[in-house]
């Protein structure tokens, strides 16, 4: 979440990564703060560094690279060569705000409402560059598996409650009673929304959704969420998942 640092600090932590592992590491930006008012103060961030983020981005992308940004005369370090080498992922979930922007010249990873129309954008825009000479899509998407078909909606509904109680309640306890009343309301429908892409069921159902996903997406690769409630149910359901992608 790169307004909660400066591109500077990503730039030491991520460059040391890829010198230490060469070819190993991917770097992803996401423009949401993702945390709350309390966490910015400690961080000594601003609500407003968001605002920021395509300039930000672009200061990263020279520090990596060693070509100051424009707001930048010189660097105040030295360049790591090899992170220089491999593209940088822009996470968004919209293409408001400037987001899908071709002068930024990254891979695009989406986990968004309005996937389609940021892709059509970000493919028809893409102005290739020596990292990346043609537009990588990565779109994300949620995926419960289990064996038993009833067993994946329950804990589809595991999930739901448990991520409408998270960002609803922050931090108030709900009894059942009042939480499906939580569950019906107009603010847990927008909460549900981020789960818009979401393939449930056996293996075999969840392989078939996803290959109709990646057609839809138009997407390169595909990043597989669980989110299952439980541990158990997560490693499970990637281990029926792998076994039947494998057929």
């Amino acid at each position: 979440m790169l307004p909660n640092h400066s591109p500077l600090t990503i730039a030491e932590q991520f460059g040391t990564l890829a010198e230490l592992y060469p070819g190993r590491i991917d770097l992803g930006l996401g423009r949401a703060p993702g945390t709350d008012q309390r966490t910015l103060q400690a961080l000594r961030r601003s609500p407003q560094s968001a605002d920021s983020f395509p300039q930000d981005v672009k200061e990263l992308q020279g520090y990596l690279s060693g070509t100051p940004a424009p707001r930048r005369r010189r660097h105040p370090r030295r360049q790591h060569q090899r992170a220089a080498d491999h593209p940088g992922i822009v996470t968004v979930r919209c293409a408001a705000g400037g987001l899908v922007r071709p002068d930024l010249r990254v891979r695009l990873a989406l986990r968004s409402g309005c996937l389609v129309d940021a892709v059509n954008t970000y493919r028809t825009q893409f102005q290739p560059s020596e990292q990346l000479a043609e537009p990588y899509v990565i779109a994300a998407v949620n995926v419960i598996v289990s064996e038993d078909p009833e067993d994946a909606a329950r804990q589809l509904e595991a999930t739901q409650r448990a991520r409408v109680r998270m960002m609803v309640g922050r931090g108030r306890e709900f009894t059942e009673d009042e939480m499906d009343m939580v569950m019906a309301s107009p603010a847990a429908q927008q909460i549900l929304h981020m789960l818009k892409y979401m393939a449930v069921g056996t293996p075999d159902t969840v392989v078939d959704y996803l290959e109709r996903f990646a057609q839809h997406a138009d997407a390169d690769e595909l990043m597989i969420s669980p989110v299952a409630t439980r541990q158990e149910d997560v490693l499970k359901g990637m281990e029926l998942l792998a076994n039947a992608w494998k057929k």
